[in-house]
């Protein structure tokens, strides 16, 4: 019987899910995986400020390319925040696959 490692638990597909994900982002994080160029999406821990907004739709917007070589997205719902990291060997080039990807999709 293969011994199961302990690195890979937590990982569905291309998600390496370290964190819970803020609510609808499991579905827009699959539609992610689908991009050529896409190699691992790390979501980072949630982040919900005082006050803000209530539930709403989830956006997510590319904010930049690291210089590690990983594209950083942040997602909202409501007032709830998340950083996501897209591991990529070509990050120009994925980028803008992302880029198209995300315009106009919304999920709930």
């Amino acid at each position: 019987m293969a011994k199961k490692h302990r690195h890979r638990e937590g990982v569905t597909g291309k998600t390496v899910a370290k964190h819970t994900p803020i609510p609808g982002l499991m579905e827009a994080i699959k539609d992610l995986e689908k991009i050529r160029g896409v190699h691992s999406i790390v979501p980072g821990p949630i982040q919900s400020p005082r006050g803000g907004k209530g539930p709403g739709e989830l956006t997510i917007s590319v904010q930049y390319i690291a210089p590690e070589g990983y594209i950083r997205l942040l997602a909202k719902k409501g007032n709830l925040r998340q950083e996501i990291r897209v591991v990529t060997s070509r990050p120009a080039e994925t980028r803008e696959r992302i880029d198209a990807a995300l315009q106009g999709k919304r999920w709930r």
